[in-house]
C-alpha cells in the first residue's frame, strides 16, 4: 500500500489478502514445473501469472 493512502479497516485488508491467498493456492495447484509471479501496481497485488513448463523426454537412438 502506498504510504500517503488513507488506512483502509483491517476486515478489508484482510478479506484483500485473503483474495489474493486464494488466487495463489490455485495457481500452484499440480504444477510441477513453473512459476507463479505476483504483479503489484501501487501496493495492490492486481495480477497472478502461472508460467508451466512441460518436460519433453526424447527417446536415445540405439
Amino acid at each position: 500500500m502506498k504510504p500517503d493512502r488513507e488506512e483502509a479497516p483491517t476486515a478489508v485488508i484482510e478479506a484483500r489478502l485473503g483474495a489474493v491467498l486464494d488466487k495463489v493456492t490455485k495457481a500452484l495447484a499440480g504444477l510441477q514445473f513453473g512459476e507463479v509471479r505476483l504483479v503489484v501496481h501501487e501496493g495492490d497485488v492486481v495480477q497472478v501469472e502461472r508460467t508451466e513448463k512441460v518436460r519433453v523426454h526424447r527417446q536415445r537412438s540405439p
